[in-house]
């Protein structure tokens, strides 16, 4: 952990090394105070993670926004695109810091398709409804991106055709055949089931 007397003398020799260069700090828009977390363009960046890995995040003042804003489509029988476009685009923006933050806009987007104009009113079907609930639970347990992933230690790859599956892990391989029933399923299902049945192959490692 660096000390405060370190921080302090590398702030000056910065300050220092940068105005002989003929550099203009603007003092009233620098923070000068060290700190684990900071505040920068909209998002939280902590350097005091558990991992120690840096994290970026969202405020707790834009969550709190958002989930407003949720509620109150959630509560009307109709909202109009416009509204719908601006909930989505929050989302957007926060993918930055929130891990599953496109997977479930499909159904806004999908219904966002049909406006005729941005003041079309649209009726919210059941699974738009459901992704936006989902999303106000989880934005405070899924907020926290780090900025510097860890190296990958194991790769996994699966696939799947209509006679079987197959998959390998760091040069391991398993393999197995469907029976007629899974073999008639959707392929989606099949690819799914090839990661589930990858997974329990290679638990052990």
């Amino acid at each position: 952990m660096v000390s405060a007397a370190e921080i302090a003398n590398h702030k000056q020799l910065l300050s220092d090394t940068l105005t002989c260069l003929a550099w203009i700090i603007n003092w009233e828009k620098s923070s000068l105070q060290p700190a684990f977390c900071k505040e920068f363009i909209g998002y939280v960046v902590a350097t005091n993670s558990e991992d120690g890995f840096p994290v970026i995040k969202v405020p707790a003042t834009r969550i709190r926004r958002l989930k407003r804003d949720i509620r109150r489509v959630l509560a009307r029988p109709t909202v109009t695109a416009r509204v719908l476009a601006r909930i989505t685009g929050q989302c957007i923006e926060m993918t930055k810091a929130i891990v599953p933050g496109r997977l479930l806009l499909r159904n806004a987007y999908r219904l966002l398709s049909r406006r005729s104009s941005w003041d079309t009113p649209l009726t919210l079907n059941n699974p738009t409804k459901g992704d936006l609930q989902w999303r106000s639970y989880v934005l405070e347990s899924w907020n926290g991106r780090p900025i510097k992933t860890k190296p990958v230690e194991a790769q996994l790859e699966t696939d799947a055709s209509q006679t079987g599956w197959g998959a390998v892990l760091n040069g391991k391989q398993a393999a197995g055949y469907w029976d007629a029933q899974v073999a008639r399923l959707p392929s989606n299902y099949r690819e799914l089931l090839a990661i589930l049945l990858a997974l329990k192959a290679f638990e052990h490692y």
